[in-house]
């Protein structure tokens, strides 16, 4: 897991170093925490970066910010 994308100016480094352990056997998928939209969109544009396989986000009893987020999408559509 890459945590927090904070001072990371170049994910290309940082997927293919993933790529690198998952091919050579070290890890079976990468993921990423703490990633806000827009970095996952910056990530999605770095070739390989779809493989991305989790994001986990901040989510604990003094911090549940990213429920306006997700709970827009879980809306009934009637």
């Amino acid at each position: 897991m890459l945590h927090w994308p904070n001072g990371v100016t170049d994910l290309s480094d940082v997927v293919s170093a993933f790529e690198n352990l998952r091919s050579a056997g070290k890890i079976r998928a990468w993921g990423v925490s703490n990633f806000k939209v827009s970095d996952l969109e910056d990530l999605f544009h770095v070739p390989q970066g779809d493989r991305c396989a989790t994001n986990q986000v901040l989510y604990n009893i003094g911090d549940r910010s990213i429920e306006r987020d997700l709970l827009p999408c879980c809306e009934s559509r009637t």
